[in-house]
């Protein structure tokens, strides 16, 4: 039994291996390369299987969020929450693709957990909202950063960075709603 598991495990992990070489190295091996290396120990089919549980057993999470797909998600918990009309919901998210776009530029902004750089955006596009929208999307935005573990001493930073690239871009726009 004892036996079974340890084989079990090393498969997996050969096959985390694997995972992990063709997601991030230039130069493919593939499970033939990995059934070698074990010395017969593990097959091409088994090792193509344990990808596949692998895979499923991580729903194809490979990646973290990028900072558009942490707006986008916080964006989905605030239209839940509060009620915005669809044409000011439609701005907000057109402000955050343009925002993510000048963020991606900025390398002092690539340093940083793209969920706060997420948070900072939404931040700064509400903030260009007509101020009817605003206290209670802000109120949203606060209930959510404080339900979820965000990094609140590099907001400043982050909106500073944003506002410096948005400015450098000359294409911060105000709020057409």
């Amino acid at each position: 039994m004892a036996l079974q598991e340890r084989r079990e495990f090393q498969l997996v992990a050969v096959t985390s291996l694997y995972i992990t070489i063709k997601l991030n190295e230039r130069v493919l091996a593939g499970s033939d390369i990995f059934s070698s290396m074990s010395e017969g120990g593990y097959s091409i089919q088994e090792i193509e299987a344990a990808e596949k549980s692998v895979l499923c057993g991580l729903s194809w999470h490979l990646y973290k969020p990028t900072a558009l797909q942490m707006c986008m998600q916080i964006l989905a918990i605030m239209d839940a929450k509060t009620v915005l009309d669809k044409k000011s919901m439609q701005w907000l998210v057109d402000e955050v693709h343009h925002q993510t776009e000048l963020a991606v530029h900025s390398y002092n902004l690539s340093l940083q957990r793209p969920s706060t750089v997420g948070v900072s955006i939404l931040f700064l596009a509400i903030q260009q909202l007509p101020e009817e929208h605003q206290s209670v999307l802000l109120g949203s935005l606060l209930s959510i950063t404080q339900e979820f573990d965000f990094d609140k001493a590099c907001q400043n930073s982050i909106s500073s960075h944003l506002k410096q690239a948005a400015e450098q871009a000359m294409l911060c726009k105000p709020c057409r709603v």
